[in-house]
């Protein structure tokens, strides 16, 4: 049986939604300047997000892509597990073992993007 989301939950999902899609936009930004200087100039809409679904360079990035889609599924049938959609978003700025690896890219990401940093610090009172 699927849970309905209280008002009160689907806000500040909402919330921490918009949060997470600032953040995510700044570490693409942040990603896609390091992949250009290796690789030359995204010309396009369509080939960023080719490489944002396919190139491994960013595959750490979607995490940030699945957390965004479930929490907007969620939010708009205002249906779901609120506690795990809110954990899904909370691991993200976690260092955990099993985040090794995103953690890494993550931290170095927060380090080179003030933008990313910001929209870091405003997802992460958020969400706890």
């Amino acid at each position: 049986m699927t849970e309905t989301m209280t008002p009160k939950e689907s806000l500040r999902l909402g919330e921490i939604r918009d949060a997470l899609l600032r953040l995510h936009s700044a570490l693409i930004a942040d990603e896609r300047v390091g992949y250009e200087k290796l690789h030359g100039r995204v010309d396009s809409p369509h080939r960023m997000l080719d490489l944002l679904l396919k190139d491994p360079s960013f595959q750490w990035l979607r995490r940030f892509s699945a957390t965004i889609v479930a929490l907007d599924e969620g939010l708009s049938k205002a249906e779901g597990d609120a506690a795990l959609l809110l954990a899904n978003a909370r691991a993200l700025t976690s260092s955990a073992p099993e985040m090794k690896e995103h953690a890494a890219h993550y931290v170095e990401a927060l380090q080179r993007s003030p933008e990313a940093a910001l929209a870091h610090a405003a997802l992460v009172k958020l969400v706890a």
